[in-house]
């Protein structure tokens, strides 16, 4: 398992991080720590890579500016489900104007035209793998009607393990009506893994998914 030193974090989520944050930090420069005012200024590339380290560190203190209950219950998740949207669903949501990204649906192609679940499966994990430098989802089938996910050679962020399921659940329910996405294991908490499970509608067509057995 790699080190939080060892990997890496891709433009385009910090791009969104730094979008976030400004409005707070021209109020309060306090919100974020002072190695990383420069953000505020740099030129990102989104395609360029950035320590993940710092990385989390936006990403926390984001959240300290956030309002637990309209993000109900779970900041991180929330920033997950938000970058989904932003990244494929080429929408900002709710999120204030002055706080959105200039990037907006980046991959809504990768999944636009794709036919059957297993092929959706596969590229909806590659999108959340392409945020990173290290880290690749194994996907189990779990019969009848599931699938488990699991997260590897990625190191321990109970942080960005939320963001993933928020990223997920919002990719999966809106790509495939009536599915329902939970995180079950985090080894940021003690778990031996970081696992997600996947459950589909009796309704959907499940051809396919014979491929993860």
């Amino acid at each position: 398992m790699p080190s939080v030193e060892q990997v890496q974090a891709r433009g385009l989520g910090l791009l969104g991080l730094v979008s976030a944050i400004r409005p707070a930090f021209e109020d309060n420069q306090e919100v974020l720590p002072e190695p990383l005012w420069h953000y505020l200024s740099d030129d990102i590339d989104q395609e360029g890579w950035y320590p993940l380290e710092e990385y989390i560190e936006f990403v926390r203190a984001l959240a300290g500016t956030m309002d637990k209950d309209k993000a109900k219950g779970d900041i991180y998740r929330a920033l997950g489900v938000i970058a989904a949207r932003r990244d494929v669903g080429g929408s900002h949501g709710e999120t204030p104007e002055n706080q959105r990204p200039e990037a907006l649906g980046t991959y809504r192609d990768a999944l636009s035209g794709v036919t059957g679940l297993a092929t959706f499966v596969r590229r909806a994990l590659r999108l959340r793998e392409r945020y990173y430098s290290r880290g690749y989802y194994r996907v189990t089938r779990v019969p009848p009607l599931g699938l488990c996910i699991t997260l590897n050679d990625f190191p321990l962020t109970r942080e960005l393990c939320a963001i993933s399921t928020g990223y997920l659940i919002e990719l999966f329910r809106n790509q495939v009506p009536g599915t329902w996405v939970e995180r079950t294991g985090c080894r940021a908490v003690g778990d031996p893994e970081c696992t997600w499970s996947v459950r589909f509608d009796q309704k959907a067509d499940l051809r396919g998914l014979e491929l993860f057995e």
